[in-house]
């Protein structure tokens, strides 16, 4: 992949599946179009009574180095 296309991305840690996609996509430019975009990371975990679940994510843009070495910074083993 050529490194100066840009994007955005996505690292959550711990997970290791994304669900993406679009709805209602109709390739449409107006603003006001029905269709989005989402994404939502799958993971399974136990859910224990009055303890809260809590997760961390990074969203980034821009090249796709530039975005590459941010994640890699955060990047958890």
């Amino acid at each position: 992949m050529d490194e100066n296309h840009y994007g955005i991305g996505l690292y959550v840690p711990d997970t290791e599946i994304l669900l993406a996609g679009i709805y209602m996509a109709d390739r449409s430019k107006n603003s006001y179009a029905p269709s989005t975009s989402y994404v939502a990371p799958l993971r399974t975990f136990e859910l224990k009574s009055f303890e809260p679940f809590e997760y961390s994510y990074i969203i980034a843009a821009g090249k796709v180095d530039e975005m590459r070495a941010i994640f890699n910074k955060h990047y958890v083993t």
